[in-house]
């Protein structure tokens, strides 16, 4: 605790992460620039959001570069908030070492006709109706497993014109399997897993936070820095809406020409952006774009402005 009482630009967490072989450190400024999601309208965490983050991150031994966690940022009703999202590989490596873990199945609940059949896996004909999946962890010294059940309509993810998004689309078995192997863990090791949530698990960021149980880490506008800990690289966030639309004269210098750019020099692929952009909220439509030319150039900007952690949480995504 001694290291939280230093200033705010000296305050870090080192602790090894379940699993690893080496310590990770994290302060402040490494949250704030290379792992915090920003919200649409370019905010970042506050320093109490880090902080929290970090001590969240100790206390369940996540570690964030390697994809266990994210912290998403919204816009709510009252400012900015930030909320911890748990990788799907965080849960089964906690599950691999609990004592009482004996294996899991998992698998879809498909229709045909009026009847309803569990499959396992995530493989199913064309021929019936997808409408939900199940999930059953066994234990070693329990008689009876611990068994979920969820349903495809309270997870599917959509655009705002009620398609479904790009991946729901092209793989909805496979995501809601692994929503239900998480309700599922959760249930089955509550101490370990539990309030450990999917990005998949979450339709709406910011709405449906509060219906899960997520736990929000600070439903408040961010600190003001001062100016010894504001961080070079990203420069002041500009208004939603002030960016200017490219011109056929400017089209190379364009904000989305900038950020393709940015995205080659780092070896980011757009496929990857996609994945990144609907996981995280950052861009609920990134499924419905064919390149880099198609993302709004306010959006380009925000992710410009936050070259670190864009390029982090993209090559995160692959």
């Amino acid at each position: 605790m001694e290291d939280i009482q230093k200033r705010p630009e000296e305050r870090a967490v080192e602790f090894v992460p379940l699993g690893g072989a080496d310590k990770v450190r994290l302060t402040v400024r490494i949250i704030q620039n290379l792992v915090a999601v920003p919200t649409r309208s370019g905010k970042t965490c506050s320093e109490r959001d880090a902080l929290k983050f970090i001590m969240l991150c100790q206390s369940q031994r996540l570690n964030p570069f390697l994809g266990d966690c994210f912290l998403v940022g919204y816009d709510g009703q009252n400012g900015p908030e930030f909320s911890l999202i748990t990788a799907h590989q965080a849960l089964l490596k906690r599950a691999e070492v609990h004592p009482e873990y004996d294996g899991m199945e998992s698998g879809v609940i498909v229709k045909a006709g009026e009847f309803t059949k569990e499959l396992e896996g995530d493989f199913h004909t064309e021929d019936v109706a997808l409408v939900g999946a199940w999930a059953k962890v066994h234990f070693k010294n329990r008689k009876h497993p611990s068994t979920d059940r969820i349903a495809l309509r309270n997870f599917i993810k959509t655009t705002k014109s009620g398609e479904p998004t790009k991946f729901w689309k092209e793989n909805p078995a496979g995501q809601l399997v692994k929503c239900a192997e998480a309700s599922a863990l959760r249930k089955a090791f509550p101490t370990t897993c539990g309030g450990m949530y999917l990005r998949e698990e979450i339709s709406l960021l910011g709405d449906s936070m509060s219906q899960l149980g997520v736990p929000e880490i600070f439903g408040v506008p961010p600190e003001p820095k001062p100016p010894d800990e504001v961080n070079l690289d990203l420069p002041p966030t500009n208004k939603p809406g002030t960016a200017k639309p490219p011109t056929a004269e400017s089209s190379s210098n364009s904000p989305q020409s900038a950020l393709a750019g940015l995205a080659q020099e780092n070896g980011l692929t757009f496929d990857a952006y996609q994945r990144w952009g609907e996981g995280t909220g950052n861009d609920d439509q990134a499924g419905s774009r064919g390149d880099w030319s198609e993302i709004p150039a306010d959006l380009c900007n925000r992710y410009l402005r936050s070259k670190t952690g864009f390029i982090h949480g993209v090559k995160g995504a692959k």
